[in-house]
């Protein structure tokens, strides 16, 4: 009877193992199914955007060429199918781009539009608050991987003069620094100004100052009312300007 009780205590245990072993391969199996379900879905989807962006390529080039055959997707090379792609792609980001710097425009000449209030007795401590409080965040997210606040980027201006990039790649969008004027003095100050300090810019390449403007108290420039414009040494390099808010200005003036 002993034996009996164990032997049927030994086959519960095989098929409890079975059962579990079981389980354990149908919920791998799961897992799997769901991985390559997700990965199927985002490659169609990809392929979606693709000859969405493909159409509407043909479409414009067929328009802007009505004189000559039409082309047609289905007999263009992989060559000539990559090169409408990037084309397009390229087309998309400045459109994108420009709407972005319309809408910037607009929130800028709305509050240049509304009444601005007198400067308070705060307004500077606030400033050096906003000030330091961004060279906290900077610190905490960059400087293990960009160095020191203080540092200047290290990437110089170039060019690419490989091969032909590959089609996936576009130009990045770069800002262009015309001029920097002093528009308005507060605070008891008056023209002629003798101002010294630093301008400069902090990109997404390496978060590093790129610096426009940089001048000793022994080098100061005199700003009059009729000369309120800095005279600018930078940028070392392209600042690129992907979205906003990708460029940040930072000014330490003084006088």
């Amino acid at each position: 009877m002993e034996t009996e009780t164990m032997e049927a205590g030994r086959k519960r245990e095989r098929l409890m193992e079975t059962a579990k072993s079981g389980r354990k391969r149908a919920g791998k199996k799961k897992a799997s199914n769901a991985v390559s379900f997700f990965m199927q879905l985002t490659v169609d989807s990809a392929k979606m955007v693709e000859e969405g962006r493909l159409k509407r390529a043909v479409a414009r080039r067929n328009e802007e060429n009505s004189g000559v055959a039409p082309i047609v997707p289905e007999a263009l090379t992989e060559q000539e199918r990559a090169a409408l792609l990037q084309e397009e792609m390229a087309r998309e980001k400045i459109l994108s781009r420009e709407r972005s710097l319309q809408m910037h425009a607009e929130r800028l000449r709305e509050k240049e539009e509304r009444p601005r209030a007198p400067p308070g007795p705060n307004q500077e401590d606030e400033s050096e608050q906003d000030y330091n409080k961004y060279r906290q965040i900077w610190d905490m997210k960059w400087s293990k991987q960009y160095g020191s606040f203080e540092d200047t980027t290290s990437i110089p201006a170039m060019c690419f003069t490989d091969n032909p990039m590959p089609h996936f790649t576009v130009h990045q969008t770069t800002m262009q620094i015309f001029s920097v004027k002093v528009t308005e003095i507060t605070g008891g100050l008056q023209w002629p100004l003798d101002v010294f300090g630093m301008i400069a810019m902090r990109d997404d390449l390496d978060h590093n100052r790129n610096i426009i403007f940089n001048r000793s108290r022994d080098n100061c420039q005199t700003l009059t009312q009729q000369g309120q414009h800095l005279v600018l040494t930078g940028p070392a390099r392209a600042v690129v300007h992907e979205g906003h808010p990708s460029v940040y200005f930072e000014a330490i003036l003084k006088v």
